[in-house]
């Protein structure tokens, strides 16, 4: 399927215009409509009113419709905001009955400046409104000559999607040994959708040969994410019509690494010696995120760490988590754990960032039984074996 989809929007534009403290909102269009909006909304935009008279800023709410007259409940559309000049986008807000919102306030008097500096200079176009629902063309963005101090209301009329524009989305899930994964779960997104709940969706699962079909959809761009108990999880695009509307995800068993860990907080470089800290620490190897000896913790919270385990493939690598020109890992190898006496004086035993020294520094093998020497970028050395990849939970 090759046709292309002629999008078509039916839209009516009014406003609620905030003129200042003790101001009444005007326009007989505007009114109408917001004496129809769920409580739930009513209450959000009487805060929002406030808001933006105080604050500055604009809001927009609406209200979408299906042509063919099928109801529309919470779920069914997602609404995307995109800003120019740096096209940034926007959460908007769903409620019943096909009832939207969305807004964007501005504190004080320079955010204001920098508004109307971009649109002098041309680089701020307006607010661009695009509605999204499953087996429904996608609106034409709906575009907002936004005006301060402005909220605007605005209705859209999605049509149905004739059923030759339409085209499945399939797929395979297999394990790391290319045998088919029974049961999986393959959830199916918007790919343009903001919420966080991820609607409109469909779910389905993977039949006795890991194979999984999803209805004919309106062409456009999905997410795909597929998950099972005890595995990995995988995602990727797809689009009717296109190459990508049949997938091949390959799920991994999930595991944790067991190692044992010295740490030498005094610079130097002998492990026999000094106020050795000593430990076994189990690390969530799915998880990902970096190691710090001093705290002899996992963590991902941006402060320096040790190193990073994470996985590529059937394998896990360690990398430099903090680039530095000191820091490094170094493979001693299958060797008994207290062999390793003393951390290499010659730089380049360890293993250095890249030739930039700057990006993602060349990762290391993860394998059972070897020991690793690091050398952290506060000068500290720390060694550790990998007893065991044992299964997570």
């Amino acid at each position: 399927m090759n046709k292309r989809l002629v999008w078509s929007v039916a839209v009516s534009i009014g406003f609620f215009l905030v003129v200042g403290a003790g101001s009444t909102i005007v326009g007989q269009d505007a009114m109408r409509d917001k004496s129809e909006c769920p409580p739930e909304l009513l209450k959000v935009l009487a805060e929002t009113e406030k808001e933006v008279r105080e604050k500055g800023g604009f809001a927009i709410v609406g209200r979408a419709k299906f042509d063919d007259g099928t109801p529309i409940k919470r779920g069914d559309l997602d609404f995307s905001l995109h800003d120019d000049p740096d096209n940034a986008v926007h959460n908007c807000y769903g409620w019943s009955d096909g009832w939207f919102y969305t807004r964007n306030i501005h504190p004080g008097p320079i955010s204001k400046r920098i508004f109307d500096e971009a649109k002098d200079r041309g680089e701020y176009r307006g607010q661009r409104l695009r509605a999204y629902a499953l087996h429904y063309n996608p609106s034409s963005p709906v575009e907002f000559p936004v005006v301060w101090g402005t909220v605007h209301y605005t209705t859209i009329t999605l049509h149905k999607t004739p059923e030759d524009e339409k085209g499945p989305i399939s797929g395979t899930v297999k394990d790391e040994d290319g045998k088919p994964l029974a049961g999986a779960s393959v959830r199916l997104t918007i790919a343009a959708t903001t919420n966080w709940a991820g609607m409109p969706n469909l779910t389905t699962k993977t039949d006795p040969e890991g194979k999984f079909a999803f209805e004919p959809l309106t062409a456009q761009r999905y997410r795909l994410g597929v998950s099972k108990a005890g595995f990995t999880s995988a995602g990727a695009d797809a689009e009717p019509g296109t190459e990508s509307a049949v997938r091949e995800f390959t799920l991994h068993p999930k595991k944790n690494v067991r190692f044992d860990y010295v740490y030498q907080p005094d610079g130097s470089r002998d492990f026999t010696t000094g106020e050795l800290r000593t430990k076994t620490f189990t690390m969530d190897a799915e998880k990902g995120g970096g190691f710090r000896f001093k705290d002899g913790k996992q963590a991902n919270d941006g402060i320096p760490q040790d190193f990073k385990l994470q996985r590529e493939g059937k394998e896990f690598v360690f990398r430099n988590f903090f680039i530095g020109k000191d820091n490094g890992i170094y493979d001693a190898g299958e060797v008994p754990f207290e062999s390793v006496k003393e951390a290499p004086a010659e730089d380049d035993a360890y293993r250095p960032p890249n030739e930039n020294g700057v990006n993602h520094p060349v990762p290391i093998p993860v394998k059972e039984k070897h020991v690793y020497v690091v050398r952290m970028y506060d000068g500290n050395y720390g060694k550790l074996i990998v007893r065991e990849f044992v299964p997570a939970e």
